[in-house]
């Protein structure tokens, strides 16, 4: 049986990121020392919602099942799976947790058992499969150069058990300082990721922090103290989130990973 790492690498391939027609906005921020970064969208290209023609999640889905060579429902499989993940959601908030995260092999688990169906021998692999089969990904230009930068400090972002063996996979440097949602239960745009990333290190406000969505990114970074950079270097996942006044402005623009260590004070 091929390990993840095999299984990564075997069922990835080659993305190139689409240019958003943005131009950086770039200039040293005062006080900035150490790096923070995003995953999906910046350091990782993410294919979300562009499975190439004839294909559905839905597909997918029924033939990663019908491997196990069972009877399936004849309803969506699909709208069942993204059913239980709201109703997993609805339960956190009303626990007064703003921006839930799921636990995606707990998911899993209830999806066999609600359907009485048998469940793969090895679960972990299963939910990769089915998660390279629809989040295509691919590093990001420049993200191994981004991760072994010096001043890079950590990562912050929504993400599942799987991303740092996809890191992995790709060859990409896993800095020690890594704070990942499915662990704590929280997703941004919440600021509890941030908290936690924060706690025992640097002041907010010498960490600059690296996202492309000005909405889950941008936002709870800048309201915690750290400073801002929007990454506007791939049109798939590009959020600049236009006509939002209520949403702050990042400290700089950047179309390029190359271009962040421009941004920080001399």
């Amino acid at each position: 049986m091929p390990s993840p790492l095999e299984i990564i690498r075997q069922n990835t391939r080659e993305i190139t990121p689409l240019p958003t027609g943005t131009s950086s906005k770039l200039s040293r921020i005062d006080g900035t020392r150490y790096l923070a970064w995003d995953i999906y969208g910046t350091l990782l290209i993410s294919s979300a919602g562009s499975l190439g023609p004839g294909k559905t999640t839905e597909q997918i889905l029924r033939n990663l099942l019908s491997e196990n060579e069972q009877d399936l429902p004849t309803y969506s499989l699909e709208t069942h799976l993204f059913n239980l993940i709201e109703q997993n959601n609805a339960l956190s908030r009303k626990e007064n947790c703003s921006f839930p995260e799921i636990e995606i092999r707990e998911i899993w688990n209830l999806f066999f058992n609600s359907l009485s169906l048998n469940p793969p021998e090895d679960l972990d692999d299963f939910a990769l499969r089915y998660e390279l089969a629809t989040n295509p990904v691919w590093p990001m230009p420049g993200a191994q150069d981004a991760l072994t930068h010096p001043a890079t400090l950590g990562l912050v972002s929504n993400a599942q058990f799987y991303t740092p063996l996809i890191l992995e996979a790709f060859g990409l440097s896993i800095p020690e300082k890594a704070t990942y949602s499915f662990e704590l239960r929280h997703a941004k745009p919440g600021t509890a990721i941030f908290s936690e990333f924060l706690k025992d290190g640097p002041p907010p406000e010498e960490i600059l922090y690296i996202g492309n969505d000005l909405l889950s990114d941008i936002a709870p970074a800048h309201q915690l103290g750290m400073r801002t950079a929007l990454f506007a270097g791939d049109q798939r996942s590009y959020r600049p989130r236009h006509g939002r006044s209520d949403l702050p402005q990042p400290d700089a623009i950047v179309t390029s990973l190359a271009e962040i260590p421009l941004l920080l004070a001399e």
